[in-house]
C-alpha cells in the first residue's frame, strides 16, 4: 500500500466530471490510506483522535464563517473535504511508517527512486512515443492535459524532458526528489561523507535525466531540516535571520523580476511566474483584504479577481497572452501563499497549531521543521489542497517517527531489534514517543 501510495503521489490521477472538478483527487493515494487506516486507525485515534476531531469540525466550517465573496459554496465545502482527506491520508502515512523499519523504508524509496531514474531514461533514449501512448491511455479523461512544452524544454534545458508516465515532467521532479530526500534523512549513516556523496550522485542523475528548477527547494528544504536550532532561543534567533533575509530577497525581487526572468531564461514561461514570482503579490493581497479567515478553504473563484489583478497589473497577460482566460489554479500554483489565502492569517495559524499537536501526539520531533520544510517545497508549485502536498509533509515527518529506542535504553549486548527485560524474556523496543 506504501507503493500504491508513491505510485499515486507520481501519476497523481483523479476522478473528475466533465468540467474538470476532481470528485476523488488522487485516488490511488487516497485507497492505499484508506486501507492502511484499518492497520493504524485506532492508534492514531488513541494518539490524536480529538485534535482531529477539531482540525475537521474547523476545516469543514471554514469556508462558511470566511464572510469573503462566494466562500460560503457546495463547491468549497468539497474543497474543504478534499483539503480534510488529505491531511488524514498524510497522518496515516505517517503512522503505518511509523511501525515500519527504517532500513526497509529506506531501501523501499531507494528502489522506487531507481524505478522512476530508469522509466525516465528509457524515455529519453528511444521509447518518447510508447511512454506519450501510455500517458494518453492514462490521461485520457483528466480535464487538465498533459504537458507538451517541447519548444520550452528545449530552450531551458536542452532538450525535451522525460516524465515517467506523469503528466508533466515537473511531477517526476517532485517524485524522485521526495524519494532522494527520504533516502537521505533515514540513512543510519546520515552526516558522514558516504550518505553526502551518496546524495550528490542521486541529485546528479535526477538532475540530468529529467532537470527542473525544483531540485533546488527541495535541497533547500533539506538545509533547513538539518540544520534547524534545536533550543527556543536559537530557534528565535533563526525566525528572525531569516524573516529579515526573505523579506530583502523578496523585495529586490519583485524589483528586478524582469531581469531575472531575462537572464535566467524564464522570460517565455508563465509556469515559473504563476509558480514563483505572481504569488507573493496574491498571496498578500489576499491576506488584507481578508486578514482573519482569509477567502475560505477552496474558494479559488472568489480569489479569481485578485489573481486576474496580480497578472494584469504586472504586466505577465502581456508577456503570456495565451494564459488570459485560464482559470485560477492555472495562474497561481503555489501551496505556500494559497494557504494564507485560503484561511487568512488566524485561520492558518490555528490550522497549524493544531497540526504541531497533532504531529507531537504522534511522537514527532521538532514538528514544526517539518512543517517549515513542507512550506519551502510548497512554494515550488502545489496546490494546498491536494493529497500531494501533504504527502511533502509526511515525507519530512517519517524519519522522526520510525526511531528506535536510544541506544542508550538498549543494554550491552542485546541483540538489534531486541531489549532483555529483567526476566530475561525478549521485549520488542516501543518507539520514540509511543
Amino acid at each position: 500500500m506504501i507503493v500504491v501510495a508513491l505510485i499515486g503521489m507520481h501519476l497523481r490521477l483523479s476522478v473528475e466530471t466533465s468540467t474538470g472538478a476532481q470528485v476523488v483527487p488522487m485516488y490511488p493515494l487516497l485507497l492505499s490510506a484508506a486501507l492502511l487506516s484499518f492497520r493504524v486507525g485506532n492508534e492514531l485515534a488513541r494518539r490524536a483522535g480529538q485534535l482531529i476531531v477539531v482540525l475537521a469540525v474547523f476545516l469543514l466550517i471554514e469556508p462558511f464563517v470566511s464572510f469573503a465573496p462566494e466562500s460560503a459554496s457546495v463547491v468549497n465545502l468539497l474543497s474543504a473535504l478534499q483539503l480534510l482527506a488529505s491531511v488524514l491520508s498524510a497522518l496515516i502515512i505517517i503512522a503505518v511508517c511509523r511501525t515500519l523499519p527504517r532500513d526497509g523504508l529506506r531501501k523501499l524509496f531507494f528502489g522506487f527512486w531507481v524505478a522512476l531514474m530508469v522509466l525516465a531514461l528509457l524515455e529519453s533514449v528511444g521509447l518518447r512515443d510508447v511512454f506519450t501512448s501510455i500517458r494518453d491511455a492514462l490521461y485520457f479523461t483528466s480535464q487538465r492535459g498533459i504537458y507538451s512544452e517541447a519548444a520550452r524544454d528545449i530552450v531551458l534545458y536542452g532538450k525535451i524532458r522525460p516524465t515517467a508516465l506523469a503528466s508533466e515532467p515537473s511531477y517526476l521532479a517532485d517524485s524522485y526528489m521526495s524519494m532522494i530526500v527520504a533516502v537521505f534523512l533515514l540513512d543510519p549513516r546520515r552526516g558522514q561523507w558516504s550518505s553526502w556523496v551518496r546524495l550528490g550522485l542521486m541529485v546528479a542523475i535526477g538532475f540530468a535525466i529529467a532537470p527542473s528548477l525544483k531540485i533546488v527547494f527541495y535541497l533547500l528544504a533539506l538545509g533547513i531540516w538539518i540544520l534547524w536550532p534545536r533550543t527556543p532561543k536559537r530557534l528565535a534567533l533563526a525566525g528572525v535571520a531569516l524573516s529579515t533575509v526573505f523579506f530583502v530577497m523578496f523585495v529586490t525581487f519583485e524589483f528586478s523580476l524582469g531581469s531575472v526572468l531575462t537572464r535566467f531564461g524564464l522570460g517565455e514561461t508563465g509556469s515559473f511566474f504563476g509558480r514563483i514570482a505572481v504569488a507573493p503579490q496574491i498571496g498578500l493581497e489576499a491576506v488584507t483584504n481578508h486578514p482573519v479567515l482569509g477567502y475560505g478553504v477552496g474558494n479559488t473563484d472568489g480569489l479569481l479577481p485578485v489573481i486576474d489583478e496580480a497578472w494584469q497589473s504586472s504586466g505577465a497577460y502581456a508577456r503570456f497572452p495565451w494564459y488570459q482566460g485560464l482559470g485560477p489554479s492555472e495562474l497561481m500554483s503555489n501551496g505556500f501563499w494559497w494557504q494564507w489565502a485560503f484561511l487568512g492569517v488566524l485561520g492558518g495559524a490555528l490550522l497549524w497549531i493544531l497540526l504541531v499537536k497533532i504531529l507531537a501526539a504522534m511522537g514527532v520531533e521538532h514538528p514544526l521543521r517539518s512543517i517549515v520544510c513542507a512550506w519551502v517545497v510548497w512554494y515550488s508549485g502545489f496546490a494546498f489542497v491536494d493529497p500531494a502536498s501533504w504527502f511533502v509533509l509526511a515525507l519530512f515527518v517519517v524519519p522522526v517517527v520510525t526511531k528506535t529506542l536510544d541506544a542508550s535504553t538498549v543494554p550491552s549486548g542485546a541483540p538489534t531489534g531486541t531489549v532483555r527485560g529483567r526476566t530475561g524474556r525478549t521485549v520488542e523496543p516501543r518507539v520514540v514517543g509511543s
